[in-house]
């Protein structure tokens, strides 16, 4: 049983200054909604979202919480969040919000075994409007990736309809010991995950100089 579920929605619409708008919907779901629980009651909610503002680089506003005496806990928000812009270019992380940064596995090699505390599953849904006059310049290439017999998962596909980006990213851990004899391919597999999460869907103005 995969019991360490998170699920987050987003929608955003971006204007031609690069501010995107929008809205969203996080689900926490067994050991999930007991970790965003304990990390809720240790602070303020102000607090809270002020925290939330720094790691994610937006601004937060309308927030709400439910499910607190539940195995489902659901927030949702609406939030505004400036991305970079470099002339008529505009850059847009390939899954909105960064979903893993950097990976915990520097070191080529290990001795012992990597250990977690309890399977894993998170997927991301994103759909953004792009700003009128605007074309997607590029975008990362939709990959599937499998490692050690299954047991590490992570899809990420991507399509334009119309004026609209549709974007999804699963990922799913049902492994939760590493022997050291799997080191290689646990650091790979995260490296690549690392590298997907971090790539950008670029937007350019149509008839601009950089044509």
């Amino acid at each position: 049983l995969n019991n360490n579920v998170i699920s987050s929605a987003m929608v955003g619409t971006i204007d031609s200054e690069g501010v995107m708008k929008g809205a969203i919907a996080n689900r926490y779901r067994g050991q999930a909604s007991m970790r965003i629980k304990e990390k809720y009651a240790k602070t303020t909610e102000e607090t809270y979202i002020e925290n939330m503002e720094d790691e994610s680089e937006f601004t937060v506003d309308n927030y709400s919480i439910s499910g607190m005496d539940t195995t489902c806990v659901a927030e949702q928000f609406s939030y505004e969040k400036k991305l970079a812009v470099a002339g008529d270019l505009i850059y847009l992380n390939a899954t909105g919000l960064t979903f893993m940064y950097k990976s915990v596995f520097t070191a080529q090699e290990r001795m012992l075994p990597v250990e977690y505390s309890y399977p894993e599953s998170y997927t991301i849904s994103c759909s953004f409007k792009i700003p009128e006059g605007y074309v997607v310049e590029e975008k990362p290439d939709n990959i599937s990736l499998t490692a050690l017999n299954g047991s590490l998962r992570m899809t990420y596909l991507s399509e334009q309809v119309n004026e609209t980006i549709n974007v999804r990213l699963t990922y799913t851990m049902s492994q939760i010991i590493f022997p050291a004899e799997m080191y290689a391919d646990l650091k790979t597999f995260m490296d690549r995950v690392v590298a997907q999460s971090n790539s950008q869907i670029v937007l350019k103005k149509v008839g601009s100089a950089q044509d």
